[in-house]
């Protein structure tokens, strides 16, 4: 038709693509990727018979998606939904902006695509706070209070040390939403909602008469195991357990990658079951409590007067620990990839999914770092202090509000490193990724006057970064310096 002209604005851009890579990405990854802890989750969903050991928040609402679903498949179509809102959202914030095209491709980039359609807790909590994240940039209403409230509730349950990531998101909101300006005021109402969020979930969980399994013991009988060598003296009490157990199993962990003691010591007891001719769609929840060693009463009061006494010992064993989940550049990443079990799904059946894992897989291999916590603790700390040097704006504040909470989650896993896996810093590693994106779109202004806290800063990036880069070495030389004689320290984090 003469004089005919399609208008297609950046709005309706960024919503058509919001379906199209929502019905893209459900293609390439249906019905979801399964690993065992999914698998575990999944089967409560099925069974209803809950248990902590994983966060049953996950599996209970996973059972109301079942009444929707003939299989797992709609825990990826959430996780998908909640992703790809998000990030129409952000780019209808920031659609005039000239760079704002690349919010759109966040969830093709390697260290982002690779998890994204496996059902991991990780994964909801980063969906979950990334939509958070995306509404707060809006004005406030009672309808998004809700929603962001609902949102929290579950990012807080699926893992409880999401507290550290949330935190920072909370402030934000409360200063846009609710003008709390004041910063320690801020600070209290936050941590006070949270807690009000974590007392809502122990109502929810006594409803539903949650098995309580003690998940807490992988990081107590890996101090416990620590402080027994150093000590030589045994400080599990369990029977069948000594202390050349532990010393064995510990030296197996460091080669493992550290992978839980408790694993360890209930191989040595037998206390593993073969489940390999279970179906892993109905595994029963009492075959995976088998599985674990028992909770040896007062381990928790001898694992607090051990720390106490030894405070530093600990401290230094936790750096190695936090040393090795954040790798270095000497070691390879890990498990940044995962295919899914076969008795779910055959992903290597649609070709492009195989392209995805050949292009993730040679990506790590070209570029290590961007599968290494530790390059983007330190590319978030970086840009966190290049932030103060930049004129305030709403979008500089909300930029440096993603970096607190990628390294404070980042941080947070400093006294709770019980194995190394990349998917454990998946939040942090797409927040950075977001935050950067956003300081390239909108372009933000240094500011005119440079005073002598600038400089300061300056150096603080200098410094931080270093102590970033050789955190593996300088972790190494105080374990060795502290326990030399005592372990095998030229296995740790290998």
């Amino acid at each position: 038709m003469k004089g005919f002209k399609f208008n297609f604005d950046k709005s309706q851009f960024g919503i058509l693509f919001y379906f199209l890579g929502f019905l893209g990405f459900y293609f390439i990854f249906c019905p979801g990727l399964m690993q065992f802890d999914p698998i575990y989750q999944y089967s409560m969903s099925l069974s209803s018979n809950y248990s902590d050991w994983h966060p049953p928040i996950m599996a209970i609402f996973w059972s109301f998606l079942n009444l929707f679903f003939n299989d797992h498949s709609g825990m990826l179509v959430f996780h998908l939904a909640l992703f790809w809102i998000a990030t129409c959202l952000f780019y209808l914030k920031y659609k005039d902006f000239r760079y704002s095209w690349l919010i759109l491709l966040i969830g093709f980039f390697p260290w982002v695509i690779n998890f994204l359609g496996i059902v991991w807790k990780d994964t909801g909590l980063f969906v979950t706070l990334y939509l958070v994240a995306a509404i707060s940039l809006y004005r406030g209403s009672f309808f998004k209070i809700v929603v962001v409230t609902l949102l929290l509730f579950y990012a807080l349950l699926i893992r409880f040390n999401s507290f550290f990531a949330i935190l920072p998101i909370l402030y934000f909101i409360f200063n846009r939403w609710f003008n709390v300006k004041s910063a320690p005021k801020n600070i209290i109402f936050s941590i006070a909602f949270l807690f009000v969020l974590f007392f809502l979930g122990k109502g929810l969980y006594s409803f539903y008469d949650i098995k309580k399994t003690n998940s807490e013991k992988l990081v107590i009988y890996d101090d416990l195991a620590f402080m027994s060598i150093l000590d030589n003296k045994n400080y599990i009490d369990i029977d069948g357990i000594d202390l050349n157990t532990v010393i064995e199993c510990e030296r197996i962990n460091w080669h493992e990658r550290f992978l839980h003691i408790l694993h360890c010591l209930a191989w040595k007891r037998e206390l593993f079951l073969n489940i390999s001719d279970a179906n892993p769609r109905i595994s029963k929840e009492e075959d995976r409590l088998k599985k674990d060693i028992p909770y040896f009463k007062g381990a928790k009061k001898i694992w607090l007067s051990v720390i106490f006494n030894k405070f530093l010992d600990y401290f230094v064993f936790r750096f190695r620990l936090f040393s090795s989940l954040l790798k270095d550049r000497t070691l390879s990443p890990f498990y940044i990839l995962y295919s899914g079990d076969s008795n779910f799904v055959n992903p290597f059946d649609r070709q492009p999914f195989n392209f995805i894992y050949f292009f993730v897989g040679k990506i790590s291999l070209i570029f290590p770092f961007f599968f290494k916590p530790y390059f983007w603790l330190m590319i978030g700390s970086v840009f966190f202090l290049i932030t103060f040097l930049l004129e305030k704006s709403l979008s500089v504040d909300f930029i440096r509000i993603l970096l607190i909470s990628a390294i404070s989650y980042i941080l947070g896993y400093f006294p709770m490193t019980v194995t190394t896996d990349f998917r454990y810093v998946y939040w942090s590693v797409c927040s950075i990724t977001l935050a950067l994106i956003l300081l390239l779109s909108i372009r933000p202004k240094i500011k005119a006057k440079v005073q002598a806290k600038e400089y300061m800063i300056c150096f603080l990036i200098v410094l931080v970064s270093y102590f970033i880069l050789e955190h593996g070495k300088i972790s190494l030389y105080l374990f060795n310096n502290r326990f030399e004689g005592i372990f095998y320290s030229e296995t740790l984090g290998t």
